[in-house]
């Protein structure tokens, strides 16, 4: 009986069909699963260091470390109304408006004399201001520096007095304001002002 032998290149055919079959059928998983790992760490290592930066955020808050940013813009804000208002209160003779900026053992050190005691402040403040019905304080480059509880103010100010019959100012004076600042149950308040004057130009009226 005879019997078909494969021919050597039938072999060498079949033999490279069975190579690109097992080929094609075995997935490449060389680096793919260091890949994964490696990312896995990487997002371990973000976690890691968000949740320390969250705990040491909440340590120094709880720990009555430094103030929030926004609390300390929020007690700027505030305590530079205080000194907008008092140029505004002067302005306009509204002096039943200056107790609620000062607090009751103020004091106060400008060109028109000192005063100790809020009572006496407004005073020495209203005895200064009321013969000139035309004012204007111009104040500026307000800095304040906030320490908790008590705050320091420096700003500059440009003042003119002038009379109600006349136009032109009769006094100018330019000085620096420097204000120390208390936080009260009310707000905050000044328990200190200070005038410097720095120059000051008045002018010749007929008697």
């Amino acid at each position: 009986m005879h019997t078909n032998r494969p021919s050597h290149s039938d072999a060498t055919s079949t033999h490279d069909s069975v190579h690109r079959h097992a080929t094609v059928a075995v997935p490449h998983v060389g680096p793919q699963p260091a890949r994964r790992l490696s990312g896995a760490i990487r997002r371990a290592a973000l976690t890691g260091t968000f949740a320390l930066l969250a705990a040491a955020a909440t340590a120094c808050t709880a720990g009555g470390g430094a103030a929030p940013m926004d609390s300390v813009r929020d007690d700027e804000a505030e305590i530079s109304r205080l000194v907008t208002r008092l140029g505004v209160a002067l302005d306009e003779h509204d002096f039943q408006a200056l107790p609620q900026l000062f607090t009751p053992e103020a004091t106060a050190t400008t060109p028109g004399g000192t005063a100790v005691g809020r009572d006496k402040v407004i005073a020495q403040a209203t005895r200064n201001h009321t013969d000139f019905p035309n004012l204007q304080h111009i104040v500026s480059g307000v800095l304040v520096d906030v320490n908790g509880d008590r705050a320091e103010v420096r700003a500059n100010l440009v003042g003119y007095f002038g009379r109600a019959d006349d136009p032109e100012p009769v006094r100018r004076i330019g000085g620096v304001y420097r204000f120390g600042a208390v936080r009260t149950e009310d707000g905050w308040r000044f328990d200190a002002l200070t005038v410097r004057q720095v120059w000051r130009i008045e002018r010749e009226t007929a008697a």
